[in-house]
């Protein structure tokens, strides 16, 4: 499972930044919510490798980070979805295009500003 999660991940990260799909408006949200889940798939490993007996937690503020990083990176995950599935229910209810939502600097700047909420 977590093989197929991250690599799934890095392959939706990599068509997403490295094709034309980044100039897309959805694709940063896309991009982000692959990083999120990464992030919590690997704070997902790092716990797993400490139940099978692997004492990686060790190093000291190991825990803490560990601890803090699943929160964040669930919420992140949680965050995109919603706003990105809000976004979309927005530009299919309008009857006119919406210029904004064409910019792929808008979306970065939704995707970042999300992160503080996570905090």
């Amino acid at each position: 499972m977590f093989l197929s999660g991250t690599t799934s991940s890095a392959l939706t990260c990599a068509v997403l930044l490295r094709t034309h799909l980044r100039k897309k408006f959805y694709s940063h949200f896309l991009v982000g919510e692959s990083v999120s889940s990464l992030g919590f798939l690997l704070t997902v490993l790092i716990n797993w490798m400490h139940d099978q007996g692997l004492a990686v937690f060790r190093v000291p503020g190991l825990c803490q980070v560990n601890v803090f990083c699943s929160h964040f990176f669930l919420c992140l995950v949680i965050w995109l979805s919603v706003i990105s599935a809000l976004l979309i229910l927005f530009d299919l209810a309008r009857p006119s295009p919406v210029r904004w939502m064409n910019s792929p600097g808008v979306s970065k700047v939704w995707v970042l500003g999300e992160q503080p909420l996570c905090y």
